[in-house]
């Protein structure tokens, strides 16, 4: 089994495949990070920007669908740091359809950053609740739904939601930083 959970341990497939391609998402960014700094620069961009679209809307489809599967599907009460992430990220999904149709990036290539930015910002710090004893207050000790430092599931020894909100955040950024369209 890959993945504990609260209630033990679960082998539900979509989870996993979720979990996994939190996994492979980081490892691409960090792939394309390293490149960057090598003589195949130029193809990264060109990837990239061949596909930016296409790929921003894939990442912010797949964590929006995945928050509402987590909370819809599997019953996990989302604490106030999720709904803030959740606050970020389902508008990048628009933004990128909107790409589409108007075919012009610019613009939504600065919001996407702009929202994926202060996304990332939550993220970190929902992370750092979860994992780390800081002593500070989780939001379920005074009166919300879940405690933000309850951590519903841990994959591969470090990915939570979270986590997977500040993997999807990250690749949002680095797609639109090598975007120059």
């Amino acid at each position: 089994m890959l993945s504990v959970y609260a209630g033990g341990m679960n082998n539900n497939l979509l989870t996993e495949l979720l979990n996994f391609g939190t996994l492979v998402l980081g490892l691409v960014i960090v792939a394309c990070t390293v490149l960057w700094y090598t003589r195949y620069r130029t193809k990264v961009r060109e990837v990239l920007t061949t596909y930016y679209t296409q790929l921003g809307f894939l990442i912010a489809t797949v964590s929006t669908l995945g928050s509402l599967y987590y909370s819809e599907v599997l019953a996990y009460a989302p604490c106030v740091l999720c709904w803030y992430q959740r606050i970020f990220m389902y508008p990048i999904s628009i933004l990128f359809i909107i790409a589409a149709v108007k075919r012009n990036n610019v613009y939504v290539r600065l919001n996407s950053i702009v929202l994926a930015v202060i996304g990332i910002v939550f993220s970190g710090y929902h992370y750092v609740l979860q994992r780390m004893d800081t002593g500070a207050v989780a939001c379920g000790t005074v009166g919300y739904t879940s405690s933000c430092s309850q951590a519903f599931s841990v994959s591969y020894g470090y990915i939570t939601i979270p986590m997977m909100a500040l993997t999807a955040f990250a690749a949002i950024i680095l797609l639109g930083l090598i975007n120059k369209d």
